[in-house]
């Protein structure tokens, strides 16, 4: 008994002891009563602040409004009987309506790929005052009859000329896509001179070639694509009988190379033939422009949406084709459907009739989305992706667009700025951007032949002269001197803005790296609810 005692006359002493610490004392315990105190007054302060926000944004009328899944969806809806009449049609569709007639109250709408739709449910331009919006996070991928899908390939020219002709209804709009166009070869010409400088040469030739297309088209070329490109637009600097000895060389039989030299021009056949054939290509600056703007590597689909839908729109459409699984998603026509999440390009469901169409368009289809929702962290393929899309808007026009629309979301946006998103509002076009990664390529090619066995660390340092951790305008034009990339005020103001990506005019190593990263391979190319019927409701 006296044991027992013991042991529970030590246990409560150290209890007591243990609460005695625990309990603050003195000076500290009174700062942390202040922190304490602090707290609860600022998170007061944040509830009093989002009151007093809510106050000013109206939710009358903001209930869903349901649409018929079959009838809204099939492809006679309006009566149409061709992919023509349907897209006349869609002007007046009872749930969707163009993304480029997506404008907040007393706003400019802005200009996104015809292909682009949001539902009414996300937001209804018919509703007036400022509004809370909803997030993107599902979209719907929608082709209304399959074999109405059509190859909708367009060169640059072409493409610009088409969108302005329908958003320009009062204005010239020839003139603008002349302007436009213009605009885009004053960058392509300056690409061209800056990768040419040390040149005397009218073409370029080699792996540089493989480089800046690789960035002009944001993805890794195998060189049986390459080729395809060189072949069409470039030449073989070999003479015929060198073609042909070489592929004899690589082991492959005349009978062969002939049948290649007439059905190719060249004298190619496997990957390392082929590669090699690659470095022999030249291409001249007129043919390298008609490349760039060819239709090969602007692959869409006209016949083919991409429509912005809430999160109970689509919870309602994957329990309707769950509940039609192997069955036609519309009854008596081709439809083909498939939900997507939009920050992860994950299938949720697809009707039996979906066939995926071309990368890039779905790619794009998504950049643009991501965007609508206030994305700002963009992979680089993303960014131009975007840029390509909007591109006929202002570098202001998407600034201003965006910041409203982030003023309307619930969550906090942050700062523009320090993101990737912030390309979108310094560069005009595609061909802007395509500058600024021939500045990066043309640094890299210095830098490759002067690292010596350096890191990219060491040689960075190396110019940071006052060894401050970054680079000024004076210490960038000293290092872009000694790479013999830039002999001017105006070359080493266009690396220096183009690294300087927070404009605070010095440019740290993490800035000096990230405008020296390859664009290349950091994308793909292209290549249990009741039955579903004709009067079953999708609401919001």
């Amino acid at each position: 008994g006296s044991t027992l005692q013991a042991i529970i006359s030590v246990v409560s002493k150290g209890a007591a002891l243990s609460e005695d610490l625990d309990e603050p004392s003195g000076l500290d315990g009174e700062m942390q009563q202040e922190r304490e105190q602090e707290q609860e007054q600022e998170q007061e302060q944040e509830l009093e602040v989002e009151q007093f926000l809510n106050q000013a944004y109206r939710r009358d009328n903001e209930q869903p409004v349901p649409w018929k899944f079959e009838e809204s969806l099939r492809p006679g809806e309006g009566g149409s009987a061709s992919l023509q009449q349907f897209e006349q049609s869609l002007a007046g569709h009872s749930a969707f309506y163009p993304a480029a007639d997506l404008r907040l109250w007393k706003r400019k709408p802005l200009s996104f790929p015809e292909y682009m739709y949001a539902s009414n449910n996300y937001f209804n331009r018919r509703w007036s005052g400022h509004r809370r919006l909803k997030n993107v996070s599902c979209f719907l991928e929608w082709v209304p009859q399959v074999t109405w899908l059509l190859d909708n390939s367009k060169p640059l020219d072409q493409e610009i000329e088409e969108a302005m002709s329908s958003t320009c209804q009062t204005c010239n709009f020839k003139t603008k896509v002349q302007e436009r166009l213009e605009e885009m070869r004053e960058q392509f010409e300056r690409s061209w001179k800056l990768l040419k400088h040390n040149d005397t040469s009218d073409e370029l030739k080699g792996v540089i070639i493989r480089e800046l297309l690789e960035e002009a088209f944001d993805h890794k070329l195998t060189p049986s694509e390459l080729l395809q490109d060189l072949r069409r637009y470039g030449y073989d600097t070999r003479s015929t009988a060198e073609a042909t000895r070489a592929a004899l060389t690589g082991g492959r039989s005349i009978a062969d190379v002939f049948h290649s030299l007439f059905t190719n021009g060249a004298a190619g056949g496997n990957a390392k033939l082929e590669e090699a054939e690659v470095a022999n290509y030249g291409i001249t600056k007129e043919n390298l422009w008609n490349l760039l703007v060819d239709a090969r590597h602007r692959k869409r689909q006209r016949g083919r949406f991409y429509v912005a839908v809430t999160l109970n729109e689509a919870a309602t459409i994957r329990r309707i084709l769950h509940a039609r699984r192997g069955k036609a998603a519309v009854d008596g026509a081709s439809v083909g459907l498939s939900l997507r999440c939009v920050d992860t390009d994950m299938d949720l469901v697809s009707s039996t009739e979906f066939r995926a169409g071309h990368l890039y368009q779905k790619n794009m289809a998504l950049s643009c989305l991501r965007f609508i929702d206030c994305k700002m962290q963009f992979t680089k393929n993303q960014v131009a992706l975007l840029l390509r899309g909007t591109q006929l808007n202002t570098p202001y026009e998407r600034r201003r667009w965006f910041e409203y629309m982030a003023m309307c979301k619930r969550r906090l946006v942050a700062n523009w700025e320090d993101t990737p998103i912030a390309q979108l509002f310094a560069l005009a076009t595609e061909f802007h951007l395509l500058f600024q990664r021939s500045l990066a390529l043309e640094v890299r090619r210095a830098l490759a032949s002067r690292l010596g066995g350096n890191t990219l660390l060491a040689v960075f340092q190396k110019f940071d002269l006052d060894d401050n951790g970054a680079l000024s305008p004076e210490e960038m034009w000293c290092a872009l001197d000694e790479l013999g990339v830039a002999s001017s005020a105006d070359q080493v103001f266009s690396f220096f803005d183009a690294m300087d990506t927070d404009h605070d005019r010095r440019v740290t190593y993490p800035e000096f790296v990230r405008f020296l990263e390859r664009t290349a391979g950091a994308g793909p190319s292209d290549g249990a609810a009741a039955p579903a019927a004709a009067e079953a409701h999708v609401a919001r």
